[in-house]
């Protein structure tokens, strides 16, 4: 699983769609979902591939920026930033994008330890074997930088910054 960080989209009216056998080449846009499933339709009469496996008509956003991490290292990050998440629960949630980089520019000034999380290996007889693969060094300010350009994109669009 994994959660995405992203600036609030808006749909332009248009639609597209994937054909995942020719190297997932992208058909559109359609101004119209109608349209597009005429199309997909089409297409699928063609590519035996879509039409076994699927094809589908989606709406084209405005704003297609985001910064995806694993549910461990987003809780992680979160945490960083002084938001609290229950995992349990999941990894979801809105702010506004100019508090958001309150929150990302005041852990970006925080002093932290930047080094490596070594990789670990808990195994146990009848069990399943979990690997932690760990974290290179500067893990951490590298993701709080990715988020602080975000934030700034949805400051200067006047979005919110969501994450799932």
């Amino acid at each position: 699983m994994s959660v995405n960080f992203q600036i609030e989209s808006l749909s332009t009216g248009q639609f597209t769609f994937t054909c995942f056998e020719q190297d997932e080449r992208v058909y559109g846009p359609f101004d119209s979902y109608d349209d597009a499933l005429l199309a997909v339709t089409a297409h699928k009469m063609e590519c035996i591939d879509c039409d076994v496996y699927g094809c589908y008509a989606n709406a084209v956003l405005d704003v297609d920026v985001y910064v995806n991490m694993s549910n461990a290292n987003a809780a992680m990050i979160l945490a960083v930033l002084g938001l609290d998440v229950d995992p349990e629960d999941g990894i979801m949630g809105s702010m506004d994008a100019e508090q958001f980089l309150g929150y990302v520019m005041m852990a970006l000034a925080a002093e932290r330890d930047n080094a490596a999380v070594p990789a670990t290996v808990d195994s146990l007889p009848g069990c399943a074997t979990v690997v932690d693969c760990g974290l290179p060094e500067g893990y951490v300010e590298e993701r709080l930088t990715q988020l602080a350009d975000l934030a700034t994109e949805a400051v200067r669009l006047g979005r919110t910054v969501h994450w799932a």
